[in-house]
């Protein structure tokens, strides 16, 4: 039995000279730490305000404000600063007992959303600077894929490409709630990078960080008004609706028959809680049985079975 760890991250400090994948439109990217990460928390939620109610990074995130001030360095983050090696990694998993890891890209993958046109190229610079970063120890370490799927042949192509190089994984990611493109995720057109996925062997990742969730005018809790919640009350409700994403993302692959046509296919959940899950496959396995109500579904072919 092999024991993965599904869920690391590789993130970056600061980046050697030349090296930064992003580096050639950093002058056109966020550049405060404070507002990159009220963005990366909480953007969407922030997106759905009216403009003049929304809170600045400061007055959204006071608690890491008050943790940079009495830490040493006086610097704003979510996780201490750790500099790493692909063999220093393995040698802490040897330690543990953990023989593969999936590594996540780090949390610069996040400011790809601002390239707008050029975000394949900054998809694939991304992904070839995890790649040799965990290319010493890539028997053991596992890239996950960041993928632009506004052309779902070329996404397939990046899925060869990295698979080459040793990823294992990619992130499936949404845009105000709705698939990142023209098609729902159970769409036939999404069969090309479901085919390539289960050639390749490669697993879907529905990580917290990509569910771009569509509040609409769920997201004015008049948080600044007398009598308002105040300004953590918006990053408890930016993580409410991730689990909702993720349910559509599965219940579109389930009744659009992407499990019936790639029955190999395995869809992953990463950091967006768990709690949920048991109920909710036994209420999409009950609906997916025929009734009289529903009719007969296509795609049933067993009973109550739900292939993630």
């Amino acid at each position: 039995m092999a024991v993965i760890d599904v869920d690391t991250h590789w993130e970056v400090d600061a980046f050697d000279p030349g090296s930064d994948p992003l580096g050639p439109w950093r002058s056109e990217l966020p550049s405060d730490m404070i507002d990159r990460l009220a963005q990366a928390i909480a953007g969407d939620l922030l997106e759905a305000m009216p403009e003049a109610d929304r809170p600045d990074g400061p007055t959204l995130l006071p608690s890491l404000i008050a943790m940079a001030k009495a830490r040493e360095g006086n610097k704003v983050q979510l996780h201490p600063t750790h500099q790493s090696t692909a063999a220093e990694r393995v040698t802490w998993m040897d330690q543990v007992g953990i023989d593969h890891s999936l590594v996540n890209p780090g949390g610069y993958w996040q400011l790809l959303e601002h390239l707008g046109p050029d975000r394949p190229l900054g998809v694939a610079r991304c992904n070839d600077f995890l790649a040799e970063q965990l290319s010493d120890r890539a028997d053991r370490l596992h890239g996950v894929a960041v993928i632009d799927f506004a052309d779902l042949r070329a996404a397939a192509e990046e899925l060869a490409r990295m698979r080459a190089k040793g990823f294992r994984a990619f992130y499936l990611r949404t845009e105000g709630g709705q698939p990142p493109n023209e098609v729902a995720f159970g769409h036939p057109d999404w069969d090309i990078v479901w085919s390539a996925a289960t050639d390749l062997g490669m697993v879907a990742s529905i990580h917290v960080g990509n569910l771009h969730s569509g509040f609409g005018r769920w997201a004015d809790i008049g948080w600044n008004r007398p009598g308002g919640a105040g300004p953590t009350a918006l990053t408890r409700l930016a993580n409410s609706q991730t689990i909702h994403v993720a349910q559509n993302i599965l219940v579109s692959m389930l009744y659009g028959g992407a499990f019936h046509r790639h029955p190999e296919l395995t869809v992953m959940l990463q950091e967006v809680r768990i709690g949920w899950l048991p109920a909710w496959v036994t209420m999409v396995s009950r609906q997916s049985m025929s009734n009289p109500g529903l009719g007969d579904w296509l795609a049933t072919q067993e009973a109550g079975s739900f292939p993630i």
